[in-house]
């Protein structure tokens, strides 16, 4: 943060106050001096209250010129506004993109510590939530051009957000993505979690097409995708055993996905699932799942991470704007987060306000 002001104003404040000195020495220059002689000076030592305040009284006018001048040149403080207040900037509203649903996992195995790349580039240990935030965060802000809502799923799956064009809502929900504490909200009900999330799409471009003759809808949706984020793998709550919607197996889910033209992306974060030979069938499951609707699994361990799977699905579904590349570091335009001028116009009005006042009623001159 930095303090700063109006070039211009200041020369030609600078101009103003040299020739007004430059003028003022030249005038008392010319002007005689006066002189009065007395043959005592013993009633003059006196001095009332008045001609003692008087000198204070001119200093506040002084003060009041000098708050103007000041509130002239614009002073104000400008710097990078904190990351809460933040807003998203949109020159023109995007007609066309493509409708994403990020399924996130916040079942309890999410809280487990994992060591992948940070925001700085370095390797970091943090919960598997964090990472998944974080890199989240990223590709909601490399797509402001499509369409993006948020389901969070343990259990069962909560939608966060609708699909949306608004990033700051994305990203203030994305903030509120937890681990459950309850044993009987745990669960990773993923099939679940996709059927919700295609039939939300289907409802969306539903909307969009059942407008009148002629009538264009303000946003086109070119395509629409699915980008699962979870460790584990289909494992719904016992709880619900018996429950067909909720216990829907991945093949099922994926079927309802493909009829609706839905490509799906599955990122899993345990560094497990990618070398485990324990792990392979769901390994499989989760690539048929995926290449079934055209989508690709990415199983983040050794050789990728979350920050490269997201990288690789921005790659493949290019959106309605060329953007750079998730995780590269955007410049951040400094704006101006605090101005003086309108406190120091007070501040000058309200002592010269004062000066005729005062000197009017109080300091009033003999005739």
């Amino acid at each position: 943060m930095s303090l700063q002001a109006d070039i211009f104003s200041l020369l030609l404040l600078a101009v103003g106050f040299i020739s007004f000195f430059i003028f003022r020495s030249k005038l008392l220059k010319n002007i005689p001096e006066s002189r009065l002689n007395f043959s005592s000076l013993f009633f003059f030592k006196k001095i009332s209250w008045r001609q003692h305040w008087l000198p204070t009284l001119y200093w506040s006018l002084i003060l009041a010129l000098g708050c103007l001048s000041l509130a002239f040149l614009d002073l104000y403080f400008s710097g990078i506004p904190k990351e809460s207040e933040q807003k998203t900037i949109r020159k023109e509203m995007p007609q066309e993109g493509i409708a994403i649903y990020l399924l996130l996992d916040e079942s309890g195995s999410m809280k487990e510590v994992i060591q992948s790349e940070g925001p700085d580039g370095q390797q970091a240990n943090l919960p598997k939530i964090d990472f998944l935030k974080m890199w989240t965060k990223q590709f909601i802000l490399s797509r402001p051009s499509d369409l993006i809502g948020i389901i969070a799923f343990a259990r069962i799956p909560r939608v966060l957000v609708p699909l949306t064009l608004d990033q700051d809502e994305l990203l203030k929900k994305l903030s509120q993505v937890h681990v459950v504490e309850n044993p009987n909200d745990d669960g990773t009900a993923m099939g679940y979690a996709i059927f919700k999330s295609v039939n939300l799409i289907a409802a969306t471009r539903h909307l969009s097409e059942e407008l009148p003759p002629g009538e264009k809808p303000p946003y086109s949706i070119k395509n629409s995708i699915i980008v699962v984020v979870t460790d584990g793998f289909q494992d719904p709550s016992r709880l619900d055993y018996g429950n067909r919607l909720r216990t829907i197996d991945l093949p099922e889910a994926a079927e309802n996905a493909k009829k609706q033209g839905i490509r799906l992306y599955v990122i899993n974060v345990d560094p497990a699932m990618a070398t485990d030979p324990e792990y392979a069938p769901h390994r499989r499951q989760m690539k048929q799942i995926t290449q079934l609707t055209g989508g690709d699994f990415f199983s983040v361990g050794k050789t990728t991470n979350l920050k490269q799977a997201f990288q690789e699905i921005n790659r493949i579904e290019k959106g309605a704007i060329n953007l750079d590349e998730v995780g590269k570091p955007q410049p951040k335009e400094k704006v101006r987060l605090f101005s003086f001028y309108p406190y120091l116009i007070a501040i000058g009005m309200i002592l010269i306000f004062l000066f005729i006042l005062l000197e009017t009623l109080i300091f009033r001159p003999n005739p």
